[in-house]
């Protein structure tokens, strides 16, 4: 009806640069040197992208939209969209604003592939992620992740089953553990690392008929190429979402870069209490928040180098430790949609 807006980018072959050097700016796949800012400098980079992405009429305010779904393609996968300014660099922030959302295709945008779970159990599993240089300290963080949820089930020790196999029983997978995808052939990368040996705990694994798995995989320690001040295509985090999605997948959550230490297992904490009963964009815009809030102990973050571990003032609101996540979900349905016989 009139209401499309289309416009053309030029320039296109600057994007990877241009987003390499915000994802630099704000300590991703740094290799060398401190990670964290001196300054907020990086607002600038995402205001040269926001320009070089939107026409100046195509003004992103809360009082226009209730969401932005971004569907990406190449490099801009790893744009968290979340990070561009609204006006100037001192401007809010479109995480400070709006709802911002991902989806693999238009088609994943706009339908649901699942209607939610009925089943509100978690199943976690996790290795040692959230301290690496100290088993008993990593031990006591996951502890205290699944004492705060409803229905937790540890994985693989209370339930030893592979994650292909795990139909329903459980609404919510959470994987906190560093995962990189098999690049040579998507469909075998390994969905969490207790069953990274079996056939039946792949993606392919998860692709079978009838379709009947866990509405929701969060994959808080998945890797990409930006974690190693690499530029890819993207292509690893469109065959992960597109597979779960066709397996039946409702709602997923991936990291562009893996974070671990204390950042992650407070916005877990405060994400897992939450989504089985707020869903995923409602839950994780609180976590998110209360992150962004929250004091830091540098040296319980394994991303910062020891040069760090004495810098005081520290917060989860730079943007290493909480633009990395993307959330792909659609929104709660209404009470007269919920159901699978509704139209």
């Amino acid at each position: 009806d009139g209401k499309v807006a289309m416009w053309t980018i030029g320039g296109s072959g600057r994007l990877p640069g241009e987003i390499g050097r915000l994802l630099k700016a704000i300590g991703v796949g740094k290799a060398r040197g401190e990670r964290l800012p001196k300054d907020e400098s990086w607002r600038e980079n995402a205001v040269a992208i926001r320009q070089h992405l939107l026409p100046d009429d195509a003004t992103i305010t809360s009082e226009r939209f209730d969401e932005l779904i971004v569907v990406p393609d190449g490099p801009l996968w790893y744009l968290p969209f979340e990070l561009l300014p609204l006006a100037d660099a001192e401007s809010a922030l479109f995480a400070d604003e709006i709802v911002v959302r991902y989806a693999a295709t238009p088609g994943l945008a706009l339908k649901p592939v699942a209607f939610p779970s009925a089943s509100r159990a978690i199943g976690i599993t996790a290795e040692q992620f959230f301290a690496p240089r100290d088993a008993d300290l990593n031990a006591l963080v996951v502890d205290s992740i699944v004492d705060v949820l409803n229905d937790p089930i540890r994985l693989p020790e209370t339930l030893n089953t592979p994650s292909g196999l795990l139909t329903n029983q459980i609404g919510h997978l959470v994987v906190a553990a560093p995962r990189a995808p098999n690049t040579k052939n998507f469909l075998l990368t390994s969905v969490t690392p207790y069953d990274q040996t079996t056939p039946y705990g792949t993606l392919a694994a998860w692709m079978r008929f009838p379709i009947d798995v866990p509405r929701t995989v969060v994959l808080a320690g998945f890797r990409t190429p930006v974690g190693a001040g690499q530029m890819g295509n993207g292509q690893e985090i469109f065959n992960t979402l597109c597979a779960l999605n066709t397996a039946g997948v409702r709602s997923v959550m991936l990291s562009r870069w893996a974070v671990g230490g204390e950042s992650t297992a407070i916005a877990l904490r405060e994400f897992l209490q939450e989504l089985p009963f707020t869903g995923m964009n409602q839950s994780w815009q609180r976590a998110r928040m209360l992150l962004r809030k929250s004091e830091l102990d540098p040296a319980a973050e394994p991303l910062l180098i020891q040069a760090e571990h004495k810098r005081e003032g520290v917060t989860g609101n730079q943007p290493l430790f909480w633009a990395g996540y993307l959330i792909s979900s659609p929104n709660l349905p209404s009470a007269n949609t919920d159901s699978p016989n509704a139209n």
